[in-house]
């Protein structure tokens, strides 16, 4: 295991968090952190996730589908933040929630009303009717 150096610009991490109460704050960090190798996603108002160059949730969710030799088959998912995005992008068909952020509510492709039921059920509805063949939106 390698240790961090301040001033070193390979940063041993998966993923960094920060949370504020103030996003102005959050947004002052990804400022400074451009000049680093790594990518950043406003997960909700109030947290950022800093990741490493081309590491997020759609990387690695299609890592693990290639280790699990499962690439093929239909692909569902949510999100409400920034940084679900890329894992959007993968879907044959992406759910948010109506309060998720506006470009994740731009890529769904079924908003919901998440305070009602969630979005387990509708998402089950629709991954059983892609698989019959009758595909509804």
């Amino acid at each position: 295991m390698s240790s961090f150096e301040q001033n070193s610009r390979s940063i041993p991490y998966g993923k960094l968090m920060c949370l504020s109460r103030e996003r102005r704050n959050l947004e002052r960090i990804a400022g400074q952190v451009r000049e680093y190798p790594v990518e950043t996603a406003f997960c909700e108002l109030t947290a950022l996730d800093i990741t490493p160059k081309g590491v997020d949730k759609g990387s690695g969710l299609s890592r693990l589908r290639h280790e699990l030799g499962m690439e093929e088959g239909p692909l569902f998912v949510a999100g409400d933040g920034e940084n679900d995005l890329p894992l959007m992008r993968l879907a044959e068909m992406s759910f948010a929630p109506d309060n998720a952020q506006g470009a994740v509510r731009q890529q769904a492709s079924v908003i919901q009303d998440g305070s009602k039921d969630g979005l387990l059920e509708l998402m089950l509805h629709h991954a059983a009717s892609f698989t019959a063949g009758t595909h509804c939106r």
